[in-house]
C-alpha cells in the first residue's frame, strides 16, 4: 500500500473508532444528553472510550487529551478532545451544547488550517433530538452530518464552502420553524 493510501486508511480507521465510541457512549450513557451541562461529561466519556478503543484496536502510542490548545492561532477553537500519535496531531473534536455559531464555524476552520489536522470535527449535542450534528472542516469546506443516536447511523447532510459561512442564501437552516395555532 502506498504511503498516501495508508495515511487515508488510518484516517478512516480513526474516524470509525470515533463512531464506535459514540455508539458505546450512546448505548451506556445516553442520559448525558439530557443534562443542562452536558458538554464536559460527554467529552470525558468520548475521550475515555476513544482512548480505550484505540489502545485495544491499534496497539499504538495514541494519546487522547482533553482541553489542550493545539495551535497558537487565537481565532481557532480549542478542541475538547485531541488525538495524537507521537507528535502528529491526527484528530480534534470540539463539543458544543447546541449548534455552532458562524463564529464557531470559522474558528473550526481556523483550527483546521492552523494545524492541518486531517480530522477536524465538532459535534453539537442537541437535547430532545434524535441525532447529534457533526461538523467536519477541511481546507475548503465544512461538511454537516447527522449521527442518529438510536440507530448509530451517520448520514451526510450538507456541504458548504468556508467562504459562504454566514451567507444568508447558503446557510443551512437546521432549526424547524414553529407553527402557531390560531389566535
Amino acid at each position: 500500500m502506498k504511503e498516501g493510501e495508508q495515511e487515508r486508511s488510518s484516517q478512516v480507521s480513526l474516524f470509525e473508532t470515533l463512531l464506535h465510541s459514540l455508539k458505546e457512549v450512546m448505548d451506556t450513557r445516553a442520559d448525558i444528553l439530557t443534562l443542562s451541562a452536558r458538554r464536559a461529561p460527554f467529552s470525558y466519556r468520548i475521550a475515555y472510550t476513544l482512548e480505550t478503543e484505540l489502545k485495544a484496536l491499534h496497539r499504538s502510542q495514541f494519546t487522547v487529551d482533553m482541553g489542550l490548545s493545539v495551535t497558537g492561532d487565537t481565532k481557532a477553537l480549542v478542541p475538547d478532545i485531541s488525538v495524537r500519535e507521537g507528535d502528529t496531531l491526527l484528530m480534534t473534536l470540539s463539543v458544543r451544547n447546541s449548534y455552532l455559531s458562524e463564529r464557531e464555524l470559522l474558528a473550526l476552520h481556523s483550527l483546521r488550517m492552523s494545524t492541518m489536522c486531517p480530522i477536524t470535527l465538532a459535534v453539537a449535542l442537541l437535547p430532545r433530538s434524535e441525532y447529534l450534528l457533526i461538523y467536519q472542516s477541511d481546507e475548503m469546506f465544512v461538511d454537516y452530518f447527522h449521527y442518529y443516536t438510536e440507530h448509530h447511523h451517520l448520514s451526510f447532510l450538507k456541504r458548504i464552502e468556508t467562504g459562504e459561512i454566514g451567507s444568508s442564501v447558503k446557510q443551512l437552516s437546521l432549526i424547524p420553524s414553529v407553527r402557531k395555532k390560531g389566535l
